[in-house]
């Protein structure tokens, strides 16, 4: 029997090792209460958290001592539009991004359910969508985009045990304690988007991530950057496209339940088709559905070709635009 429990011991021990190093340093920081999942200036981030699991938490966390009663929604693109920009259009500066990469009807349904739940007020909401946020309608398993169970309802113990099995992929898990080892963000490392660095700036209070390293590329680099990566920015069919429709009967019923909740609050809502660089609009009547439950004049089409998207300029790469482009459609939008 001593034998037994020496060989178990001796076999569970490596596993012991690497739950004890998990639980010790948290690296998805979803054990454990932070005041800020990042630093106000932060150059040491090499990997990104659940931006869902950080959105709802740090909106949770400071509630109380900001009273948000302002919204940016949507995917990564919803960070490009700046809240400066955006609290001198509403006059308001109680403005949060409540938003998450990858984010799905999905989730924007259950953000806003969970602030009417807890008798939140929503006087403002800028929601910025394209096809693909709308055809998504559950939630997404994948670790680093799956909803906080705050908002889903899920369970709590399934979303945890998620992130355990993610560290324990060989292939992470090597390469993390490579970098606590080394300090360093190896080539491997980011050619297999394991870690890799991001120059960021952060600002808690609206949640507003900023990516210093790709602003300033740009910024700097000014025509040479679009010079260097032509092959990336394709040439694009001069001929209007339209995608597939995206809108069926259980997006129906959650942009109804959307709306719902948006009448009851009495809010101020504009909802921003965005303008992809591939110039591809909604489908007809995906655009008309929209329209007919949010009102026309709540919804703002950006997408297609037109004098944003004919401009690369207004372009990191082909999926993301510039807080510039951003802002043309927010001073478009609030001059109406």
């Amino acid at each position: 029997m001593k034998k037994l429990f020496l060989k178990l011991l001796l076999i569970s021990s490596p596993i012991l090792a690497v739950l004890l190093l998990y639980v010790w340093k948290d690296p998805f920081k979803v054990l454990y209460h932070y005041d800020a999942y990042y630093k106000k200036d932060d150059s040491s981030v090499v990997f990104d958290y659940n931006s869902d699991f950080v959105s709802t938490r740090t909106l949770i966390n400071n509630f109380s001592k900001y009273q948000y009663d302002s919204y940016i929604m949507g995917g990564s693109r919803s960070g490009y539009f700046e809240m400066k920009d955006w609290e001198g259009h509403i006059h308001d500066t109680n403005t949060y991004h409540f938003n998450a990469i990858f984010e799905s009807l999905y989730g924007v349904e259950k953000k806003l359910k969970y602030l009417d739940k807890q008798g939140k007020p929503i006087k403002n909401l800028l929601l910025i969508i394209d096809a693909k946020l709308l055809s998504k309608v559950s939630n997404d398993p994948r670790y680093t985009v799956t909803k906080d169970p705050i908002t889903s309802g899920e369970s709590a113990i399934r979303f945890q045990l998620n992130y355990v099995k993610a560290f324990f992929n060989y292939k992470f898990l090597y390469a993390y304690c490579d970098w606590l080892a080394t300090g360093e963000v190896k080539k491997y490392m980011r050619r297999q988007q394991l870690l890799y660095r991001t120059y960021i700036k952060y600002d808690v209070k609206r949640n507003e991530t900023i990516q210093v390293y790709a602003n300033e590329k740009i910024i700097y680099g000014k025509k040479n950057y679009y010079q260097v990566n032509k092959d990336m920015f394709y040439k694009r069919d001069t001929t209007q496209q339209y995608g597939q429709p995206a809108i069926g009967d259980t997006q129906m019923v959650m942009l109804r339940n959307i709306k719902a909740i948006l009448n009851k609050k009495g809010t101020n809502y504009k909802i921003v088709i965005s303008p992809l660089y591939n110039q591809i609009k909604l489908a007809p009547s995906d655009l008309r559905i929209l329209q007919n439950i949010f009102g026309a004049g709540s919804v703002y089409d950006f997408a297609g070709i037109n004098n944003i998207t004919n401009d690369v300029h207004n372009y990191y790469e082909i999926y993301h635009y510039r807080p510039q482009a951003a802002k043309q459609m927010m001073d478009s939008i609030y001059a109406r």
